[in-house]
């Protein structure tokens, strides 16, 4: 079999942990099954600044896989050192709260002089390397993946210097992403981002995004763009990581990811009440980052076995999902939220256990769902439906996951999707 070089240029590579790193960390392994050599370009994890740093991550790197690393400059590593929780910020500072005055000024500072965000001071030292690399493999084809959507940038560059095929891969809503008021830009921040946007989605061969919503978001940002370069490979699972299921003493109903003051919980919380009042207790367990109020009200009204735990290595969420007899999926309460499609929805299908999803009940979340007849999805308010679904599945309904459907999801399938488009010039 010939093999096809590709360069694949992304911020986010093992040991940074969260959502970011599994995308690319899992489709670069079954690119090498199938005929592309896939060549990792990424920071230095000494120069980096990673939310969420998961070492079992390193253990899953494709064997063979070529990796190189480069030197940046990260102000959000000056941040961590005068920031009181000592913590790197997640995106849109979503884990941090609070809005003191040392916070409004951070996110002042990181809107109007870091466009189109702080990570942008790895791009020299990425683009020479880049260079070095498509030299000295005789690379045609580049796929660079975002957030950091600084990272589209690069591909900007590079496609001014060579003829090759660039793929945008934007994982993220850009100048749209619910937490872009929470910068404060000044009137020329906005517009340079916006054309820095354009610029991106005008000059990339192909671009990829991960639902519909987002991809005729970006349609729309160019009047008279080609349509057809614009395609949608969502996020996905790996199906090895799911083989060994355990079934759980007591009735647990597990959270993983980041869970802000914009998941509105009123209905779970309605149908938590119920459970009390009919004096069922249920364990409900909760891995990643959670809403103090949340936790603390959770707490203070509920009976039931409550445990609380900050960023575990994947595998070991991968185990707990396993483990859990239903998956709470909360789709946060924002404007244009129909099209959100968080990674955890895919690990949730990837085990076959039920989905509790809360959410617009006609977004794109609950449409996969239901395709997959993998649970019930329920509105904001809607507790008695929560609570008579998961009575169901207490009294022992069984779901069947419609195994055809799910499997579209794979990274094996979506490693093929990837490999059409850079077959196409």
């Amino acid at each position: 079999m010939n093999y096809t070089p590709v360069l694949i240029i992304t911020y986010y590579w093992p040991p940074s942990g969260g959502a970011g790193v599994q995308r690319w960390l899992s489709l670069s392994g079954h690119l090498s099954k199938i005929g592309i050599e896939p060549l990792i370009l990424t920071v230095d994890p000494a120069k980096a600044s990673y939310p969420v740093v998961d070492q079992s991550l390193v253990k899953k790197i494709h064997p063979g896989l070529k990796v190189f690393h480069t030197s940046s400059f990260e102000w959000l590593n000056a941040y961590k050192k005068i920031n009181p929780r000592k913590e790197i910020p997640y995106g849109g500072f979503t884990n941090e709260a609070e809005k003191g005055f040392f916070k409004k000024a951070s996110r002042f500072i990181r809107g109007n002089f870091f466009i189109p965000d702080a990570r942008i001071g790895w791009n020299k030292h990425a683009f020479e390397e880049a260079c070095r690399l498509i030299e000295l493999y005789n690379i045609k084809h580049i796929i660079t993946t975002s957030p950091p959507h600084s990272t589209q940038l690069i591909g900007i560059n590079l496609k001014k210097k060579y003829r090759l095929q660039w793929i945008a891969d934007i994982r993220d809503p850009w100048t749209d992403i619910y937490y872009y008021k929470e910068f404060y830009h000044l009137p020329f921040a906005k517009k340079k981002d916006a054309s820095l946007e354009r610029e991106t989605l005008k000059n990339a061969d192909q671009v990829v995004t991960v639902s519909r919503h987002i991809k005729n978001l970006f349609i729309g940002k160019v009047p008279g763009i080609n349509e057809n370069k614009f395609h949608v490979i969502p996020n996905g699972f790996d199906e090895e990581n799911y083989s060994e299921e355990s079934v759980p003493q007591n009735f647990t109903i597990l959270y993983t990811g980041t869970l802000t003051a914009d998941y509105n919980t009123s209905g779970f919380f309605s149908a938590l009440n119920k459970f009390k009042e009919n004096g069922i207790s249920l364990v409900l367990k909760f891995i990643g980052s959670v809403n103090p109020e949340f936790r603390d009200r959770l707490q203070r009204e509920s009976f039931h076995r409550v445990e609380f735990q900050k960023h575990i290595p994947h595998e070991s969420s991968i185990a707990a999902l396993l483990a859990s007899s239903v998956q709470l999926l909360i789709i946060p309460e924002i404007h244009d939220n129909k099209g959100i499609l968080t990674g955890k929805l895919f690990d949730y299908l990837g085990t076959g256990k039920p989905i509790l999803g809360i959410g617009p009940v006609d977004g794109e979340a609950a449409e996969i769902v239901y395709q997959c007849q993998a649970g019930g999805f329920f509105d904001y308010h809607d507790g008695e439906g929560i609570y008579t679904y998961l009575m169901a599945l207490i009294k022992g309904y069984e779901t069947k996951p419609d195994k055809k459907e799910v499997i579209r999801y794979s990274r094996k399938a979506q490693a093929a999707s990837f490999k059409n488009l850079l077959s196409l010039s």
